[in-house]
C-alpha cells in the first residue's frame, strides 16, 4: 500500500475542517504564538505561562522583605496560587526564581549591615536569614564578586 500524498492529507484535513466549527488551519499560528478562536486573535505567552498580577508581585515582594525566611507555600497562598504556578509566574514577572530573588534581598541586607554595624559576619549571616557564615560567603561572593569580609574592608576604606 502506498503512503498517502500531501494532496490526499490536505484534502482530508480540509474536509474535517469544513465539518468542524473552527477551521483547523486557522486555529493556531505557531510563528506568532497566537490563538485564533471564532476569528478573534488573542495573545498568549509561550507555554501558557503568564506573570503575576501587579498586586500579587507587590504582595510577594512585601512578604519576602518582611520575613526573610518565608516558605514558598506561604507566598503562593498569599497570592492565591498553587506553589508550582506561583514559581513559574514569579520567574516570568521578575526574571528570577523566588529563591534567587530572596537570596539577592538577603545579600543586600547583609551589605547594609556590613557597612553600618560592627557585628561579626556570622551574626550578620544569621540576621539576614542565612543558615551559616559560609552560606552568606558563597551567596555574597556570587553577587558582589568578593567575600563579605573583603567587601567590608574595601567599603570602610572608601568611606574614610
Amino acid at each position: 500500500m502506498d503512503a498517502p500524498s500531501m494532496s490526499d492529507v490536505s484534502a482530508g484535513v480540509e474536509a474535517f475542517s469544513a465539518a468542524s466549527a473552527v477551521p483547523l488551519a486557522a486555529n493556531y499560528d505557531f510563528g506568532r504564538q497566537r490563538r485564533v478562536l471564532d476569528g478573534n486573535a488573542r495573545r498568549v505567552t509561550v507555554g501558557g505561562v503568564r506573570g503575576l498580577a501587579p498586586w500579587q508581585e507587590r504582595r510577594a515582594e512585601e512578604l519576602m522583605d518582611q520575613t526573610l525566611d518565608i516558605t514558598l507555600s506561604q507566598l503562593a497562598e498569599s497570592c492565591r496560587l498553587s506553589v508550582s504556578h506561583f514559581v513559574r509566574a514569579f520567574r516570568h514577572s521578575t526574571g528570577l526564581s523566588p529563591h534567587q530573588w530572596l537570596i539577592r534581598r538577603r545579600v543586600n541586607k547583609a551589605m547594609a549591615l556590613l557597612s553600618e554595624d560592627n557585628l561579626s559576619i556570622a551574626d550578620i549571616a544569621l540576621a539576614c536569614g542565612f543558615s551559616s557564615q559560609s552560606h552568606l560567603n558563597r551567596a555574597f561572593a556570587a553577587q558582589a564578586g568578593v567575600p563579605p569580609g573583603r567587601w567590608r574592608r574595601l567599603h570602610r576604606a572608601s568611606l574614610d
